[in-house]
């Protein structure tokens, strides 16, 4: 445990609020190294003026001090003792491992919950929020609710030994015909569901690993998301909007986005104080846990033009972000004002679809603000750069990840292969 810190703090420490009107707050044990943190609430809440932070104790003016000192210096210990045993065991520390075993040996799970596969996931997604993004809990909470929605429909058990290949295959139906999912959409949530029993075997909850089985898989289909070529970009960059200052606004965001490849998330709450020299710096909003290291993107074309336009003495350098649905809304006026009119697949066209939804579909009616970071990836990937010096901007973790952002035609990764062998 050499360099590992336990340690108290509050919750909140209320401090812009008087005295009076100062309400309890929670007790948390923080474990922390460098970079690593993890952390435990406790059952103990107390106001302010009854904590002594440098004592890590409880005051005296709060009744039952005694027995909340205790408790404190009890969870404390048992959380030290879980570390040295699953550092033992090989297994890592994290915020669900620690949560798990420091309320069995409190006994606050009741026996009842442990093999409750909905419950695991209510507890599982609730501990996920300290470290997945936005998206992420938002996806395993609708996979939750589909879940309970099956289990009631069919009335199955909710034990872990519940879920089957039958079990399975009958999730899958209920997905795509009865909660009308798409193929990828249904995939999505058996992914979510081999995460909740993958982490509730590790926890030992269970010896159910049908989420090993070959069969049970996350289906998957083929899909085709759009980039914007360079040509493109600069079509709708030169294209005229400023009758409306609405769509400029926004197509001069959505430039930024395609030379910086930086996430909605990410763009919305750049400052000035972002810039550093010919680079942009930022932690990105999806990864600030997991990895909190800041990612350097240089300022590319445009990006200049743009920033000296919008930067102001408030410290902004993009003006005010609509919401990611109204932007995407804009996005698609924009698209067609600036005749980005190629046909192109329909991704949500299959040969099972309504006769008004048609397989092939102009260009401008699938642009997102997501397209512009697809485009920052494939267009820099057509310049032949190194894909690691890419991802290290557009923050992909594995090089598998990264390659689903690159649209490439056959014939793009031919000439691709042909250039190469031809300036050897």
């Amino acid at each position: 445990m050499a360099g590992y810190n336990f340690h108290y703090y509050l919750d909140d420490y209320q401090a812009e609020l008087k005295k009076e009107e100062r309400t309890s707050t929670t007790i948390i044990l923080w474990v922390r190294k460098g970079q690593f943190k993890i952390k435990y609430r406790t059952s103990i809440k107390v106001k302010p003026d009854q904590w002594d932070g440098a004592k890590q104790e409880v005051r005296r003016n709060k009744i039952g001090y005694a027995s909340d000192n205790n408790y404190l210096l009890t969870v404390k210990a048992l959380a030290q003792d879980i570390f040295i045993e699953k550092s033992k065991a090989g297994v890592p520390l994290t915020h669900q491992v620690l949560k798990q075993a420091l309320d069995e040996k409190l006994g606050i799970v009741e026996q009842s919950t442990k093999n409750n596969l909905l419950k695991f996931a209510e507890n599982f997604i609730e501990q996920s929020e300290l470290t997945k993004g936005i998206k992420t809990i938002k996806s395993y909470r609708t996979t939750l609710n589909r879940l309970t929605d099956f289990i009631r429909k069919y009335n199955y058990s909710t034990t872990f030994e519940t879920v089957t290949l039958e079990f399975y295959t009958k999730f899958v139906s209920f997905l795509i015909k009865d909660k009308n999912h798409s193929i990828n959409g249904a995939g999505t949530h058996i992914k979510n569901l081999k995460v909740f029993l993958h982490e509730s075997y590790d926890f030992d909850l269970h010896n159910n690993k049908i989420f090993a089985n070959r069969k049970f898989k996350a289906l998957q289909q083929e899909t085709y998301p759009i980039y914007l070529t360079m040509k493109e970009i600069g079509q709708i960059y030169r294209h005229d909007f400023s009758y409306s200052p609405r769509l400029e606004r926004v197509r001069d965001i959505f430039i930024f986005a395609c030379m910086t490849g930086l996430r909605f998330s990410d763009y919305s709450r750049l400052r000035a104080d972002n810039i550093k020299g010919k680079y942009i710096e930022i932690v990105p909003q999806k990864t600030h846990i997991s990895s909190p290291l800041p990612i350097l993107i240089p300022i590319l074309e445009y990006v200049p033009e743009i920033i000296r336009k919008y930067k102001d003495d408030q410290g902004r350098i993009l003006p005010r972000v609509p919401t990611n649905q109204k932007m995407n809304e804009f996005l698609k006026e924009i698209g067609e004002l600036a005749k980005i009119n190629e046909m192109v697949k329909n991704p949500n066209y299959s040969p099972d679809s309504p006769p008004d939804v048609k397989p092939m579909v102009p260009k401008f009616t699938l642009i997102s603000t997501h397209t512009a970071r697809r485009s920052f990836a494939t267009n820099s990937y057509e310049k032949n750069i190194n894909p690691i010096d890419i991802m290290k901007i557009t923050g992909h973790s594995t090089e598998r990840s990264f390659m689903r952002y690159i649209r490439h035609t056959p014939k793009q990764a031919a000439d691709r292969v042909a250039d190469g062998w031809n300036n050897e």
